[in-house]
């Protein structure tokens, strides 16, 4: 796991190259329902895309209209197999083109992204979630029992 106090726009992602890369979408590149990728946000992801990476959007939100709109913004793929980060088949077969050294995923939430990371046998970079005043109770909720079981477990 390579965790990270820092937001997705603020992190050094030079070390990945020539990998596999399962980005999050909410909380970690917009807040949660957001449909907007800020420039410095589509800046990252271009880097990601310089370095020869291929980026996979996996995302747990069910709204797939939305989420495929979001990477076709940013000319990326995404992934929708009826199956919810952590069980590796959300990924479908794609995991099996890439060794654990070269898959990384990029997430804020270590209870879904953290251990879908681990299941793949990829690295974990966490990042600090996007938060917004329109977040709902439950939004709210799961990101203070994820914030804990960090604290607990890690």
């Amino acid at each position: 796991m390579k965790s990270s106090q820092s937001y997705f726009k603020d992190c050094d992602f030079s070390s990945i190259k020539n990998s596999l890369v399962i980005l999050d979408i909410d909380g970690t590149i917009v807040p949660h329902n957001g449909t907007e990728v800020l420039p410095d946000e589509l800046n990252q992801i271009n880097f990601l895309k310089e370095n020869n990476n291929r980026i996979v959007i996996v995302s747990n939100n069910v709204d797939q209209r939305r989420n495929e709109s979001i990477a076709q913004a940013l000319d990326v793929e995404c992934i929708e197999t009826g199956y919810r980060k952590p069980d590796v088949r959300a990924i479908g077969k794609l995991v099996a083109q890439y060794s654990s050294q070269s898959l990384f995923v990029i997430g804020d939430k270590m209870l879904t992204d953290g251990l879908f990371a681990k299941k793949l046998g990829g690295v974990f970079w966490g990042v600090e979630n996007l938060r917004s005043k329109e977040d709902s109770l439950g939004v709210r909720i799961f990101y203070f029992i994820d914030r804990m079981s960090q604290k607990i477990f890690y």
